[in-house]
């Protein structure tokens, strides 16, 4: 996975336990007509970070198990039909691996 991408995740989830946290605490108040919470606020900073963040990491983990046939299918729709047909498999895999390794940015020369 991207490490980037789990690293902003973690960040997002911290801000929402911060702001589940405030919030609880703004709930429960000081005054004799506060309201009267069931759990103390830090865990209602915790139930905001879940269900932020474990949507957000069950779709990572989705996306990072279908990207490398979604993007392949894209790749193939749209080569030229007289390249494609005439490609057999293991052609079509180096095609593949040169896309890939240009669109990283390792097949470009700076000459």
């Amino acid at each position: 996975m991207n490490l980037l991408l789990i690293g902003v995740l973690l960040a997002i989830m911290a801000i929402a336990y911060q702001i589940g946290l405030s919030k609880s605490r703004s709930l429960a108040g000081k005054g004799s007509n506060s309201a009267n919470l069931h759990s103390r606020p830090g865990y209602y900073g915790a139930l905001v970070a879940l269900w932020c963040g474990i949507p957000a990491f069950l779709i990572l983990i989705v996306w990072n198990m279908v990207e490398p046939t979604f993007l392949e299918q894209v790749v193939l729709n749209h080569l030229p039909e007289n390249v494609s047909a005439s490609l057999d498999p293991a052609s079509l895999s180096v095609l593949i691996d040169r896309v890939q390794a240009l669109a990283s940015g390792f097949g470009v020369s700076d000459t």
